[in-house]
């Protein structure tokens, strides 16, 4: 699927930065941890990360209940595949 779908990746980051293809893979690298990038416009608060947002939110409910957040973004990620 790499081998697909990379060269797909480069042809496009190329036509919209409008560089070659060293300086748009670097342009294009630079901007992957921007959090325009994810479904949450802020990085989800702490207590909704790591081991004791696992246990407390690995439900609906739960997720509904003590992770907000989380549950928001998760929902948006959710309507986003729907459309695709």
């Amino acid at each position: 699927m790499v081998n697909k779908t990379y060269p797909q990746i480069i042809s496009l980051v190329k036509k919209i930065t409008g560089l070659d293809t060293a300086a748009a893979v670097k342009e294009f690298k630079k901007n992957l941890p921007s959090q325009d990038m994810y479904f949450n416009k802020e990085p989800l608060p702490a207590n909704e990360t790591g081991a004791q947002a696992f246990k407390l939110c690995n439900t609906i409910e739960g997720a509904m209940k003590f992770c907000p957040k989380r549950w928001e973004t998760l929902q948006k990620w959710f309507k986003a595949s729907r459309e695709v």
